[in-house]
């Protein structure tokens, strides 16, 4: 073996294994190891054997033999495992060369690409200022400042600052309105740039949430279906299941998942599973087993097995459905076709059961008794020899027979012949069924000499309808009428053609389509309804009505009879009696009907309520039961009165449940009650009357006493009151004097106030026309003459740009602060939630990259000026999305404090709102500065602003009536507390 050392120096490109720009240089060092045979540059080196003479062989093979084999065994063995590793290591160094060689050809085919890229490619520096765009990226550019008015660096700038200090490969995703990209950011610190790679993924987002919608979607379903669902493995495992499959085993969902389908299958054994699993590449198939609980029950099922291929592996989608039901019906069903057959040879019709050529297969008793044949002569003869009318007078056509086979049914009249040739009219009903025997028709006789008789007797009594006393309807399914009497016309005032041409809809104003098919669905369950109703007749009068329906079918036709009764006297009766039953029931009086022995045969709620008694206790009870024993002598006498003139009032003690005892004032009449002689007693708890009595005594005692000390106090409280007339008349000249030096100081207020805002326009105006003037002439510079300055002349140009514009923010500021102290307040309800969601939009639009999770609070309101509130929570939300920008994902929340924490707070029964981030927090130690004009926490390059808006904050809040406060912690974020009050007036 022979090991040989290659250097390769050319030209290449080394990416930076990230499609970096390339760079030119470097050589590229290759070592590869060849044995003779195989390296492509030829022959290196081969062994060459020694023949020695053949004695010297000889002699040494027979003194060495034995040691010499097993030293050439080890060298060869020592050769093969060497030839071993030097091929691995060979295939090792040909593989990396082949890689290399195809990289540093691929370097150059890159690095005309990143021109021709349709992806954005840009090149920035440490400061995020392009360097290089290619045409995909300059596009890309164009549309980001039309949509958010910066740069596409400015977006990552973040994440160029992260790459270029940690000198590792960044990504990161932007939005560009509805598309998105994903940027991979290569630093090259040693450059003092780093190059951007962009991709779009908008596409690849969609199809992520379809994706994801679609899973959630299917896993819904599973979860709700109500047959029992399992993914089986191929190794007949079960890998997942819907709860229902593991409620239908008895098992908890994750107890099922593993077992092997052999376990809870009660009639497969592991051989006969692995057959039918067989067959799932190819086919879909349904089968009935039983499978078992967990308890060892057994239970049938239906088992419907799929073939589903997931991730290039072929799993079973199994769905079981109970089928305990359907057995226990088939069940009953073969168990019932003996008495079915029962049933029908003892029906009251004849029944026949004939083939399609209309050949009589089979009927029952009743049909042999109607025509006088047996059993056995029926069997066999065509229909058409016992009912020649149908087919001669084509009631049954041959398209009506084809009509009958293939499932509808006919219903017609006609005559049947008997074996002695006797005709009688019938009903029949045909139908198909299909039997075993294949398919047959089924006739219903039904013999209808009777009917056809008392048609004359209908016709008769039509007289005796139309006459009726009271309306009578005739309408159809769709309520439409088809028959009215004379009784009708004349309630509602209608003729009769009048009515003929109306539905129900018309005349009754209450019915309406749904209550029609409630009606025809309770028709059909009791076959009559009586309600009450209100019919309008014709000259718009609504008149209350009776109404007892009753539906009919007849020849498949549906009608509905109406029966009307005007109850107009009855409802007024009904009414009264019903407000007179409430008025007793409801009378502050007990009111008890009595009979002969005193038992209670009618009570009022006051009754048993004063007794203490329910109802049905009081009424099992009787006078004596309820009456004061110490009464026995006073009711004697009143007994007698009643007996002499009818009535009495007196006054008596009843007892209660608990044993107590109350007067009550009672007047009794003789009455009659349902048809028997009775007692009417009317009693009134006078127990407070008799209190009244008593303290009314012993108040008139007490109050000639206290006229007396009355009187003689009254005299000392007039001299008091004397002396205090004295004191209001000095107070009244205190306060006219206080009254006219306050309009003094109010004046002079206005006057200062006046003065301190003129000072403050003129402050506006005369600094802003020198800052303008900065900033434009420092911009003409830089425009003009940029090419006759350095770089550092240029930034300070710009420093004083940036100068100029910070006065101008600053001067808007303090605008804004003083007049928000002095602006004149209106008062409205506010939304807050609502302008929350706004100002959030609002920044969300001016920074879309950020990533920023706000809740806020919905129906958080409040009574002040909208505008003066918009200010104030922009600025706390403002400095809320300015202090979260160093998070990857900020957090804001915009809420209210429960009723305990404003207490823990010390603001009990106030609403204390919350506006609260995972910013970059304060230290507590300056809190007392937050609040305060031109206080910053911050230096203004961390983080911009004017160090004005939380004093304009805390001034609006304070001209609202409320206060505000902080809290928060260095790098963990902040919470600021406000309320809001009654505002201030003026």
């Amino acid at each position: 073996m022979v090991m040989f050392v290659m250097l390769v120096s050319a030209p290449s490109a080394v990416s930076s294994g990230r499609g970096d720009f390339l760079r030119p240089g470097g050589n590229v060092v290759a070592m590869a190891t060849a044995f003779p045979g195989r390296f492509s540059g030829g022959q290196l080196a081969a062994f060459e054997w020694l023949n020695p003479h053949t004695e010297e062989f000889h002699q040494v093979a027979v003194y060495t033999l034995i040691p010499l084999i097993l030293f050439l065994m080890i060298l060869c063995g020592w050769l093969w495992g060497l030839w071993r590793r030097g091929r691995r290591m060979t295939d090792t160094l040909q593989h990396e060369i082949a890689v290399r060689l195809e990289t540093a050809e691929e370097a150059k085919r890159l690095s005309r690409l990143p021109s021709e890229n349709p992806n954005p490619v840009f090149r920035v520096d440490s400061r995020g200022r392009v360097l290089y765009a290619n045409k995909s990226a300059e596009v890309l550019m164009k549309e980001w400042e039309s949509q958010a008015g910066q740069t596409i660096a400015d977006c990552c700038l973040q994440n160029i600052r992260r790459a270029m200090s940690s000198g590792r490969h960044v990504q990161g995703e932007c939005q560009v309105g509805k598309r998105a990209y994903v940027f991979s950011i290569a630093p090259f610190p040693e450059g003092g740039y780093a190059n951007l790679y962009g991709m779009e993924i908008t596409d690849r987002r969609s199809m992520e949430d379809s994706l994801r919608d679609e899973i959630l979607r299917r896993k819904t379903l599973m979860n709700a279906s109500l047959n029992g669902i399992a993914i089986v493995s191929r190794d007949y495992r079960l890998l997942e299941a819907n709860p229902r499959f593991a409620e239908m085993h008895g098992y908890a969902p994750e107890e099922i998942v593993g077992l092997h389908v052999w376990d809870w299958d009660a009639e497969l054994s592991e051989e006969d599973v692995r057959e039918k699993f067989a067959t799932l590449d190819v086919s879909h198939f349904v089968f009935e087993t039983r499978h078992r609980r967990k308890d060892q029950t057994v239970f049938p099922v239906e088992v419907s097995i799929s073939d589903v291929l997931i991730r290039e592996e072929h799993i079973a989608y199994v769905v079981i459905r109970d089928i305990t039901e359907r057995k226990e019906a088939e069940e009953a069903l073969l168990k019932s076709e003996a008495k079915y057959r029962t049933v029908v040879e003892k029906a009251g019709e004849a029944v026949y059961l004939h083939d399609k050529t209309g050949v009589i297969v089979d009927v029952n008793r009743k049909a042999c008794e109607g025509l006088g044949y047996t059993r056995e002569e029926l069997i066999g003869k065509p229909i058409m020899e016992i009912d020649p009318n149908a087919f001669q007078t084509e009631i049954v056509t041959p398209e009506i027979w084809e009509r009958v086979c293939a499932g509808e049914r006919y219903n017609f009249e006609s005559f049947h012949q008997r074996k002695d040739g006797s005709r009688f009219p019938v009903e029949v009903t045909l139908g198909a069924v299909e039997l075993p025997e294949g398919l047959m028709i089924l006739g219903i006789v039904r013999d209808i000499t009777e009917r056809r008789q008392s048609e004359e007797q209908l016709r008769m009594t039509q007289f005796a309808v139309d006459h009726a006393s009271y309306a009578i309807f005739r309408t159809d399914r769709e309520a439409n009428i088809l028959y009215v009497n004379d009784a009708a016309c004349a309630s509602l005032g209608y003729s009769r053609e009048e009515l003929l041409t109306k539905s129900i809809y018309d005349i009754d104003p209450d019915f309406t389509p749904e209550k029609r098919a409630g009606m025809e669905a309770d028709l059909r369950r009791e076959g009559i309804l009586t309600f009450e109703a209100r019919h309008r007749r014709k000259d718009g009068i609504l008149i209350p009505v009776e109404v007892n329906a009753n539906a009919v079918v007849y020849h498949d036709r549906f009608s509905l009879w109406v029966f009307a009764h005007d109850i107009t006297e009855r409802q007024r009766s009904k009414e009264y009696i019903s407000q007179f039953a409430r008025m007793v029931d409801n009378a502050p009086s007990c009111i008890n009907v009595l009979d002969g022995k005193g038992r209670v045969l009618y009570a009022n709620r006051r009754s048993f309520d004063v007794h203490g008694y329910t109802r049905d206790e009081y009424m099992a009870l009787t006078l004596a039961e309820i009456d004061d024993p110490e009464n026995a002598k006073l009711i004697a006498p009143r007994i007698r009165e009643i007996e002499e003139k009818g009535q009495a009032r007196f006054e008596v003690r009843h007892r209660r449940k608990d044993g107590s005892t109350f007067p009550l004032d009672v007047y009794v009449q003789n009455i009659t009650w349902m048809g028997q002689p009775a007692l009417l007693s009317i009693g009134s708890d006078i127990t407070e009357r008799k209190r009244a009595e008593e303290e009314l005594r012993r108040l008139n005692e007490e109050l000639e006493q206290r006229v007396a000390r009355r009187t003689a106090e009254l005299e000392d409280r007039v001299k008091e009151v004397e002396q205090l007339n004295i004191a209001m008349i000095n107070l009244s000249d205190d306060l006219r004097k206080t009254n006219r030096h306050l309009e003094h100081t109010a004046r002079r207020l206005e006057a200062a106030n006046r003065e301190l805002e003129a000072f403050s326009y003129s402050v506006s105006h005369d600094l802003r026309a020198p800052l303008r003037a900065m900033d434009g002439f420092s911009q003409a510079v830089i425009e003009d003459y940029s090419d006759k300055l350095d770089e550092t002349g240029r930034d300070f140009l710009q420093r004083i740009r940036g100068g100029a514009q910070h006065m101008g923010k600053l001067i808007d500021a303090i605008l804004n602060l003083s007049r928000a102290s002095r602006i004149e307040m209106g008062a409205a309800d506010v939304d807050l939630s609502t302008l929350g969601e706004k100002i959030i939009a609002e920044l969300r639009q001016a920074e879309p990259h950020r990533r920023v999770n706000v809740a806020i609070t919905p129906g958080l309101t409040c009574r002040g000026d909208e505008n003066l509130l918009r200010q104030m929570l922009a600025n706390l939300l403002e400095n809320a999305w300015k202090f979260t920008s160093p998070r990857e994902e900020g957090k804001i929340e915009f809420t209210i404090l429960s009723d305990e924490r404003a207490a823990s707070l010390g603001r009990a029964g106030q609403t204390v709102h919350v506006v609260r981030d995972n910013g970059v927090g304060f230290d507590m130690h300056y809190a007392s500065k937050l609040f305060g004009a031109f206080q910053r926490l911050h230096s203004r390059e961390e983080f911009p602003g004017t160090g004005v808006g939380l004093a304009t904050v805390q001034r609006i809040i304070q001209r609202h009536g409320g206060e505000v406060w902080a809290e928060g912690a260095v790098d963990q974020g902040a919470t600021v507390y406000f309320t809001l009050g009654k505002r201030e007036e003026g």
